[in-house]
């Protein structure tokens, strides 16, 4: 049996992008729409916190990058994986990355 880590999130949008890239091999237009999600959470010690997910959807030719608007509440469903990152203060990082086999939007955020 294969592994696999999905993944369930329900948060708000930060942003939202809209990529084009061309497939070196096919030469078929790929659509990729990357967009982040907020998820708020309580701590103890440190109070209110915020984790971010990037996410990104891949040739879906019915869905819309207009539709993915700052603050809409999703659900979003697909396959994590972790990445490591060099942030522009030269520190390194570790992220969040989903690629997205199902979204739901849900609202506005209240």
């Amino acid at each position: 049996m294969s592994s696999i880590a999905k993944v369930t999130i329900v948060g708000h949008i930060g942003s939202a992008t809209k990529n084009e890239t061309v497939n070196k091999d096919t030469g078929e237009v790929i659509v990729i729409l990357n967009f982040s999600v907020a998820v708020n959470r309580k701590s103890k010690d440190k109070g209110d916190l915020v984790d971010w997910y990037e996410c990104s959807i891949y040739n879906r030719k019915n869905f819309d990058v207009g539709w993915l608007e700052k603050g809409k509440q999703v659900m979003v469903e697909g396959q994590l994986s972790l990445e490591t990152y060099i942030a522009k203060d030269g520190t390194k990082g570790f992220g969040a990355k989903v690629r997205v086999n199902d979204i739901i939007l849900l609202g506005k955020k209240e």
